[in-house]
């Protein structure tokens, strides 16, 4: 729990909000006395005293050369703080990881599937929409010029390469 945390102790840290999920070690730099942390009430909500509040520490670590302090729960072994994971131990942060490996894996596999999707909507959309067959159409034609043109390109900057090294060899002989 994080309030058993001391001076020295060290936490984990997963960072979501690069491209990457990145994974970091703290070290505890200090871990407040617990106090109450009122929250707002929801509106129409009848308030009660301890329906809002809860104990909190504030805990602040030193990762990477950064020093930062955090305010969670006391009796908590894991917090979220907009996209930072923190953890007295690996477990909560393994277990996240899984679940954004998961949900990564889940996504790559069903790519074929929306793939098969978006054709076969096309397919219709061709059928019921004659002017949108007409642009894929045409894009298709322009895509195939494109593409021809490139491939000239290519030969002509061959030609060039062929004609200047020949050129060179002549002049040396």
């Amino acid at each position: 729990m994080f309030k058993d945390l001391k001076n020295g102790f060290q936490v984990c840290l997963l960072d979501k909000s690069q491209k990457t999920p990145v994974y970091k070690i703290g070290n505890v730099v200090s871990v407040s006395a617990p106090r109450l942390d009122s929250r707002p009430m929801p509106p129409g909500q009848i308030p009660s005293p301890m329906m809002y509040s809860e104990r909190v520490i504030d805990l602040t670590v030193e990762c990477d050369g950064q020093t930062n302090t955090y305010v969670v729960q006391e009796n908590a072994n894991v917090a979220s703080i907009a996209s930072l994971t923190l953890a007295c131990s690996v477990e909560p942060i393994l277990n996240e990881v899984r679940a954004i490996h998961k949900t990564s894996t889940d996504i790559i596999a069903s790519v074929d599937r929306h793939k098969e999707v978006v054709a076969k909507c096309e397919d219709i959309l061709k059928e019921l929409n004659p002017a949108y067959a007409d642009s894929k159409a045409q894009n298709q034609r322009i895509d195939k010029i494109e593409a021809a043109i490139s491939g000239v390109a290519d030969s002509v900057r061959q030609i060039q390469q062929f004609l200047q090294s020949s050129t060179i060899k002549t002049r040396k002989e």
